[in-house]
């Protein structure tokens, strides 16, 4: 199978149609790692047109499909999120195309649920893949069964290699069959990036993204994926694009994959719905590309100082005379 992972598209219709048209004779079936709705301006077509392509089974829920069904506290989220969060339930519980009941907000209510936040085991063929939407770690519920959610970046690199390091020693501990390839696929941070533990090893390795160009998996004895958000990427070369992967289980490959697309459309439907700027600007382009964020300019300072090598990023380290 030709798997197409799809991660955080939140409500970005046009976004989401670019992924599908890319993938239409690429990918043989699709799983979705969560976050369908907030922020973007589009919440119930791009509901209808995940759910024409993703089967439930292969459907996660995210952190903010919860807070626009109220099952997970808002806490010390941004006003600019709670404004989406609301506008997207007001506009599922009005949605009525029958004129009675309304059957979309329903579906949502019944099916994301706090079990499907959850580690979800998919057997594939020569590896065993977990999903979930954040990370291992943020999937053990805590009080009143309530799972946390964290965030963790590549150029954070000593926080970076103890969340990762935690990862694949509870991927580890989640092995079912010894022998086998065992692959945490994951979103939330809509930072693309492959790391992978050789066999015989504990450290771990971080490759360089090269987009279009499959990577084979079998030779290793634990991967982590994160294909990169949909809707609201943030990636260090400041395009603006869709961001998905392809896992050939048949192969035992995964290809990075990213798509460009007119996102003005989009962000005049945000202007429109009184969205944040900060939001908007997001998808905002200009002479180089997309508006370039506080969250551009780190990673680039942080690939001044790193290499991609055929192992991951290694320091440069500048010898002193």
């Amino acid at each position: 199978m030709r798997i197409g992972l799809l991660a955080d598209v939140h409500a970005n219709l046009d976004a989401l149609r670019a992924v599908l048209a890319d993938g239409a004779d690429r990918v043989t079936h699709w799983w979705f790692l969560g976050d369908a709705v907030g922020r973007g301006p589009a919440p119930i077509e791009t509901l209808h047109l995940l759910r024409q392509q993703v089967h439930t089974r292969h459907w996660l829920v995210g952190n903010h499909d919860l807070y626009v069904t109220g099952l997970l506290p808002a806490g010390n989220a941004r006003n600019a999120d709670r404004y989406t969060w609301h506008d997207h339930r007001r506009r599922l519980k009005a949605y009525r195309p029958d004129g009675r009941r309304p059957r979309l907000w329903e579906w949502c209510r019944r099916t994301w649920q706090l079990e499907r936040a959850r580690p979800r085991l998919i057997r594939a063929k020569g590896a065993d893949c977990w999903l979930v939407h954040a990370a291992l770690g943020d999937s053990r519920f805590n009080v009143g069964d309530v799972p946390t959610y964290s965030y963790g970046f590549p150029w954070q690199d000593v926080g970076q290699r103890v969340i990762r390091r935690q990862q694949f020693e509870q991927l580890d501990a989640l092995r079912q069959r010894p022998g086998r390839t065992v692959i945490l696929i994951h979103g939330h941070t809509h930072l693309p990036y492959l790391a992978v533990q050789l066999w015989g090893w504990d450290d771990d390795m971080l490759f360089p993204i090269r987009y279009g160009e499959p990577q084979r998996l079998d030779q290793f004895r634990a991967v982590l994926i994160n294909p990169g958000s949909v809707g609201l990427p943030r990636n260090c070369d400041a395009l603006v694009h869709a961001a998905y992967g392809i896992l050939d289980t048949e192969a035992s490959t995964f290809e990075f994959r990213r798509v460009r697309y007119d996102s003005e459309p989009t962000r005049l439907a945000m202007a429109s719905l009184g969205y944040d700027i900060s939001l908007i600007r997001q998808l905002e382009p200009n002479d180089e590309g997309n508006h370039f964020r506080q969250t551009d300019a780190v990673c680039l300072e942080w690939q001044r100082t790193y290499r991609p090598t055929p192992w991951g990023w290694e320091p440069i380290v500048e010898m002193k005379t």
